[in-house]
């Protein structure tokens, strides 16, 4: 920020955002900022490009289907829908150039129609989606697997016909604008309503830089709220649902109060899921852990004395042993074992 005074006044300015090409052995190049539109970008080019890396915006998105247009009775289509590893539904609402002064109450009202998806309309979605992309459908096995790895925020288990897997979802989706630029009609009620109301309303702003004739460049950045605030919100609403009691029972508790395992119980980390090398170079007490009896947080003692929840205790394995091969997402309960089966498969078998 370029700070400039005279006698009568200070004027703040801010420096324009730039970016620069690093090359070696070249002089730093700046590169020239452009617009989506300028440069022959469409929606549907942003939109496949989410699509194939959901990073670009977010990265900790599960991509369930595009254009989705499940309201009864309307032809509203909401461009992209997803979910995040604690079971929130995402909306994603894509402009190419401004965002318009509909924008916010269009996604609101498609955040109105999302509210009632069930873990079931979500795993199907999926399952369409991805297999009408694919060479072969997906089975229901295939979708259960990649719910189960991506959802590390929640306990899952397989519903009672032993199909789909059953998960909690708040009940309040998260909003995701993106588009090339906003103006004050959209960020004025954004903010109110994230103030207001705790709505996770969230602006992501798409820059566009020319590369050469044949490329560009993309810099995505949330400007609304600023990460810092976005983050505070979101452990604010964790905690808020975990003293509401909302979410089912844990995993490791049901186990518990079935007498599937009982504190005091030693479980393993399948080290079949660990490089060889990395096993054999290791103490082998890091592989075990203790039942405490508690859940959430406390549910595992390592050998080192430190608690942990089952998934917690899983990425700390990783962590100690081959970090390089850690997963971005886990789920625990597919790697810690008792008698040779998962606990995952034992809270499955146990219904």
């Amino acid at each position: 920020m370029d700070v400039l005074s005279d006698p009568q006044r200070f004027v703040i300015r801010r420096a324009s955002h730039r970016m620069h090409r690093i090359t070696a052995d070249a002089a730093p190049e700046r590169l020239r900022p452009t617009t989506l539109a300028a440069a022959g970008i469409t929606e549907a080019d942003l939109q496949g490009w989410i699509i194939a890396d959901p990073g670009i915006i977010d990265d900790e998105l599960l991509i369930i289907t595009a254009e989705y247009g499940g309201f009864e009775g309307l032809r509203d289509r909401l461009d992209l829908l997803a979910l995040d590893p604690s079971g929130t539904v995402v909306l994603i609402e894509l402009k190419r150039d401004r965002a318009d002064a509909t924008t916010d109450l269009q996604a609101l009202k498609y955040a109105s129609y999302c509210a009632t998806l069930t873990a079931r309309d979500l795993q199907e979605q999926y399952q369409r989606f991805w297999g009408d992309r694919g060479e072969t459908p997906l089975s229901i096995a295939a979708v259960r697997d990649v719910f189960e790895e991506h959802l590390t925020g929640v306990e899952t288990a397989v519903d009672d016909e032993g199909d789909w897997l059953q998960f909690p979802i708040d009940d309040r989706p998260r909003v995701l604008l993106v588009a090339g630029s906003f103006g004050t009609e959209v960020t004025s009620p954004v903010l109110w309503l994230q103030q207001e109301f705790g709505i996770d309303l969230r602006c992501i702003r798409v820059d566009t830089y020319t590369l050469d004739a044949e490329a560009i460049a993309l810099e995505t950045r949330q400007i609304l709220p600023v990460p810092e605030a976005a983050e505070y919100q979101t452990r604010r609403t964790r905690k808020e649902q975990a003293q509401a009691g909302s979410r089912r029972p844990p995993a490791i508790g049901v186990l518990l109060e079935r007498g599937v395992i009982t504190a005091g119980d030693t479980v393993t980390f399948d080290t079949d899921r660990l490089p060889a090398a990395a096993v054999e170079d290791a103490d082998p007490a890091i592989f075990t852990a203790t039942v405490t009896g508690e859940t959430g947080q406390s549910a595992l003692e390592g050998h080192d004395g430190e608690r942990h929840s089952v998934t917690g205790a899983a990425h700390r394995v990783f962590e100690l042993v081959a970090p390089q091969e850690q997963p971005s997402s886990l789920n625990g309960y597919k790697y810690w074992m008792l008698d040779g089966q998962t606990l995952s498969a034992l809270r499955n078998a146990d219904r």
